[in-house]
This record gives structure tokens, sequence and C-alpha cells, in this order.
């Protein structure tokens, strides 16, 4: 079930307004670019609407790719000065040395 909301008034200036008459232009590098980033085909019969829903969409997978970088980078930097986290690896690591078996198991099955 697809849930359709009623568009917000957007102010574009002039390159967005280039763009998106330019992402109507079927083979143009900017509906070539879009496409490779949603998967959303468009073509010279798409509407405004559709095209900005597809500029819409890249963005948010961006931003959401973005999002989860950021999002990883802070948890590394949160295991690196939480102490709980650093005594959980250094014990790991005491422990894999008391078994040097492991690292011969495993150089194998690499």
């Amino acid at each position: 079930m697809t849930v359709t909301i009623a568009r917000k008034s957007v102010p574009l200036d002039k390159d967005d307004l280039q763009v998106l008459e330019a992402l109507a232009q079927p083979g143009s590098d900017e509906a070539l670019a879009l496409f490779d980033l949603t998967g959303a085909p468009l073509g010279s019969q798409s509407s405004e609407a559709q095209r900005l829903h597809a500029l819409v969409a890249a963005g948010r997978q961006a931003m959401e790719k973005r999002a989860l970088e950021i999002a990883s980078a802070r948890e590394v930097e949160f295991e690196k000065n939480d102490p709980e986290c650093q005594a959980w690896i250094r014990s790991r690591r005491a422990r894999r040395r008391r078994m040097p078996f492991l690292d011969e198991a495993t150089a194998g099955a690499a």
C-alpha cells in the first residue's frame, strides 16, 4: 500500500529548474545519474512531480547512507573511549593469545 501525501510548496531556483528539465530528457547525464542513484527511470513523459519525487528520493538515500557512516564512526569513537568496551577487547585479545590453535584454525579457512 502506497501512501501519497500532498507536496508542499518548495522554492526552486534557476539551477533547480534546469535540472528538472534535463531529467525529462531520456539519456541526459542527469537522468542517467538519477537512475544510477535511485533505479527510477524517468523520461519525456514523466511529470514534474515524478522528477521532484525522484530527486527527493535520491537526496534521502544519500542522506541515509551518510547518516549510517556518521553513526558507525560515532560508534567506533565510543568504543575507543568506553572503558568497558576497551576491557572487553583486551580480555578477548588475551584469551586469543592463550589459544593459538584458534589462529591456526582460522588461517586454513581463509
